[in-house]
């Protein structure tokens, strides 16, 4: 008897078992010898024995040596590549494992993705227009010269505008400025949230002031005379800034107000950025900011109103070499009118903007 070992396995040396493999098999002496007779029968029947159980180890040994492993076992190449794409992984599982790093965009890659973001969201936007125009629909968002509105809030903003009989064009500017039109957008300095930005304060008043007149009886009764409110109430009550048509409507409410008192006061109507400043400075800071700009125009904003210029630098004061230079508050007057005055000229027209009529929810 002699022992000749079996070739390594078609798919290359590295799915060969790991261990020699030899096989009995029979030579030419054993294989002209004779089978008669009993003793060659049991001695036959041992070597046919020894060779299937050789053939069976070697057989499970390279099964287990493939990458796939004894239940991944395939017949053929054509079906091999068809399990193989079909277990491929999707490529964000590529882009979450392979080559990512915790190092911030450059200037140039974060660029690149926002332009891309913004041709993504500009071609769905352009589809679903042409889609709603097909359908009869209203389209979801509204063109107003650079800036898309969600058409819900356009709704929302105009029909407070019309409910408490202010100018829509003059609270959709104002929404552009505070928020950018994101009713749940927050800010980082101050207490302000919402659609309108109103800080905690500011919202308790509006709350207690006219929320019986907007369905929100409870909420005003929680609140006392001095604005307090029970903690669990108090988080409740805040909560419903990010309804836009509630911070719509109050702070038209609050605008209607106070402007009239301070349109008294200095004895002519408020321009769009007076009123602006209305909501920006709060009432009296604002009356007596709009004063000085009428008695002594030259006086440093920022010593007239210190809280919130420390709040605002950029706006109360400019750049003057490695120093900054305080503004005057004709200056902060001039700023804030040249600011909401572009924003007025881009939402002129706003409800010819909605032909079917605005539809406010005010669940």
């Amino acid at each position: 008897m002699s022992f000749e070992a079996i070739a390594p396995a078609v798919r290359g040396e590295a799915s060969a078992p790991k261990w020699s493999r030899f096989l009995p098999v029979f030579d030419r002496a054993d294989a002209d010898r004779p089978l008669a007779g009993a003793d060659g029968s049991v001695h036959m029947l041992l070597r046919a024995f020894a060779i299937a159980t050789a053939l069976a180890f070697a057989l499970v040994a390279a099964l287990l040596s493939m990458p796939d492993g004894w239940g991944r076992f395939r017949l053929s190449e054509a079906s091999r590549g068809g399990a193989q794409s079909r277990r491929a992984p999707p490529p964000l599982f590529f882009l979450t494992n392979r080559g990512l790093t915790d190092q911030p965009l450059d200037a140039d890659a974060a660029e690149a993705m926002g332009e891309a973001v913004k041709a993504w969201s500009g071609a769905a936007d352009v589809a679903n227009e042409a889609q709603a125009s097909l359908s009869g629909a209203a389209p979801a968002v509204l063109q107003f010269g650079p800036v898309r509105v969600a058409r819900a809030i356009v709704e929302h903003v105009v029909q407070a505008a019309k409910t408490t009989g202010s100018d829509p064009v003059m609270l959709m500017a104002i929404a552009d400025k505070e928020s950018s039109f994101a009713p749940k957008a927050k800010a980082s300095t101050s207490s302000a949230s919402g659609l309108f930005q109103f800080i905690d304060s500011t919202w308790l008043k509006a709350v207690r002031m006219f929320g019986r007149s907007y369905g929100q009886e409870a909420a005003a009764e929680a609140i006392d005379g001095a604005y307090r409110v029970a903690p669990q109430k108090r988080s409740e009550i805040l909560a419903m800034r990010n309804d836009p048509y509630l911070s719509a409507v109050f702070a038209a409410e609050m605008l209607k107000h106070d402007g009239e008192r301070i349109a008294e006061r200095i004895g002519r109507p408020l321009t769009v950025g007076e009123t602006y400043l209305i909501h920006f400075l709060g009432p009296d800071d604002a009356a007596r900011f709009m004063a000085k700009v009428e008695e002594a125009p030259n006086t440093p904003a920022a010593k007239l109103l210190p809280r919130p210029a420390r709040a605002n630098k950029p706006i109360f004061f400019a750049r003057q070499g490695k120093k900054m230079k305080p503004k005057s508050v004709s200056e902060v007057h001039e700023a804030f009118e040249t600011m909401m005055g572009q924003r007025s000229n881009r939402y002129k027209g706003v409800e010819q903007q909605l032909p079917g009529g605005a539809l406010a929810f005010t669940e």
